[in-house]
């Protein structure tokens, strides 16, 4: 009898452990494994790494800003390079298309300027029959100003001017500056104003 106790005992040990083993095996879950810290280093480790997130944050938001700055002022240099080329190239036979043209680019207003502009110097009747015209050549821009936030810049243009009276011959050349003034209308950067300087 002794013997089929020790036996019994034996087996049921023996099941017990295969039980444990499969436990271990099947249920038990070893990617999260229980760690006791004592004191308060579980506090102070998630304090510590919660601003380092936030510099991360911080220094992608500062390179985005700094991104789109830089973009938003290479786009409005080759935009007013481009406009002050063609504003200022011109002949008195050619009914005022250079400034026709350039209607899509200007705000609102500036397209009303423009409107009564080729008004008042149609109203002048002055005889084009003496060829007159003036090309003009962007040379640099600098930005004097931009805010991106109020929409608003003023690029000063450097240009070569040469004027020809009478014949394409008759050439004269000269530097002249222009500042072209940017507003953001509808989401897209217009020109709201350009402003030959003295030569």
């Amino acid at each position: 009898m002794n013997k089929n106790f020790l036996s019994v005992i034996f087996i049921l040990l023996g099941l017990s452990l295969l039980g444990v083993i499969v436990y271990f095996i099947f249920f038990h879950d070893f990617s999260a494994p229980e760690v006791t810290v004592p004191g308060n280093k579980n506090i102070n480790t998630l304090t510590q790494k919660e601003p380092v997130v936030k510099k991360e944050e911080q220094k992608s938001a500062v390179q985005s800003v700094k991104t789109t700055s830089s973009n938003a002022e290479d786009d409005l240099k080759r935009l007013a390079l481009s406009f002050a080329e063609r504003f200022g190239s011109f002949s008195n036979q050619a009914g005022y298309q250079h400034i026709k043209d350039l209607k899509i680019f200007m705000s609102s207003s500036m397209g009303e300027w423009a409107d009564q502009y080729i008004q008042d110097e149609i109203s002048k009747n002055i005889s084009n029959t003496i060829y007159y015209g003036i090309n003009t050549k962007a040379v640099s821009a600098k930005i004097q100003d931009l805010d991106i936030e109020d929409g608003t810049a003023k690029i000063l243009i450097s240009t070569q001017r040469a004027e020809s009276t009478g014949s394409t011959g008759n050439i004269s050349k000269f530097a002249q500056n222009i500042i072209i003034s940017f507003v953001k209308e509808k989401g897209a950067w217009k020109v709201s104003g350009a402003h030959w300087q003295t030569k």
